[in-house]
């Protein structure tokens, strides 16, 4: 099927194309609302990741300039953290687990330097979202959503290792998962480092192409293609979850590292 690219307004086209199928950002994320009234203005959508996080979303329909979507995702965020035990109450059948941080995403069709600048200074994370939407010969349309990256900031300091990280999965299968997941690295040559905020950082041949986040019930991976973009959080939480990965996505990227530098 033929498919073009196409523009899209942002409140008219964009936002219902999302709301209708968030798994598009991310699998398991539940809308709880959009263009929900804050002192900062409307936030064009609020949802719960499958963890029980919070995830508020900033839309555009064009790159920004400069940082100003930040600055505004960040004002609604304040009001998210102050108000967060209050949505939960209210959207109890949603499972919210309001003591979880919540995730702040940006979702464009592309992102400025200085916003990416700035956001690696960031104490909380901010996921940067590219989307194009497409029609088909129809006249039907859908979005393309792809994770953007920007560099970590430097010197992040150590302030937890593995060991404790690892302590964040609830159960000791998820662990062992964790655990053969770490040998597996090690043993293609990997150097695994930890950082802020229970992730961790793998290294492959001195470039950093693999990111790592602890939740309770499992763990979630994100590689980095050879363009810089990187993969979405790809969940681990069985064995066989982990071998997927291995073969789908990681074997395949250290293959072309390899290749590259003439090993």
């Amino acid at each position: 099927m033929k498919l073009k690219k196409v523009d899209i307004r942002e409140r008219a086209e964009l936002e219902p194309m999302l709301v209708d199928e968030l798994s598009v950002i991310e699998d398991g994320m539940r809308l709880v609302a959009h263009q929900l009234a804050t002192p900062s203005g409307p936030l064009d959508i609020l949802a719960v990741d499958e963890d029980g996080a919070l995830a508020l979303m900033e839309l555009k329909n064009e790159v920004d300039e400069d940082e100003a979507v930040l600055l505004q995702a960040l004002r609604y965020y304040d009001w998210v953290i102050e108000n967060r035990a209050w949505i939960a109450n209210i959207h109890s059948p949603l499972s919210i687990d309001p003591t979880k941080e919540p995730r702040l995403m940006l979702v464009a069709p592309g992102f400025s330097a200085p916003l990416k600048r700035l956001a690696k200074y960031l104490s909380l994370e901010v996921e940067l979202f590219r989307y194009q939407a497409v029609e088909d010969s129809s006249g039907q349309r859908s979005l393309v959503v792809n994770p953007d990256f920007f560099d970590e900031r430097p010197e992040v300091p150590r302030i937890t290792s593995i060991p404790q990280i690892a302590e964040r999965l609830s159960g000791a299968a998820e662990r062992a998962v964790f655990s053969q997941a770490l040998e597996d690295l090690k043993g293609r040559g990997f150097e695994v480092q930890p950082r802020a905020r229970d992730t961790l950082s793998g290294f492959y041949r001195g470039r950093r192409i693999l990111r790592v986040y602890m939740k309770n019930s499992f763990f979630a991976v994100r590689l980095q293609h050879a363009d810089g973009s990187m993969t979405g959080r790809i969940r681990v939480a069985i064995p066989k979850d982990w071998v997927t990965f291995l073969d789908d996505h990681l074997v395949p990227r250290l293959s072309e590292i390899d290749a590259s530098d003439g090993a």
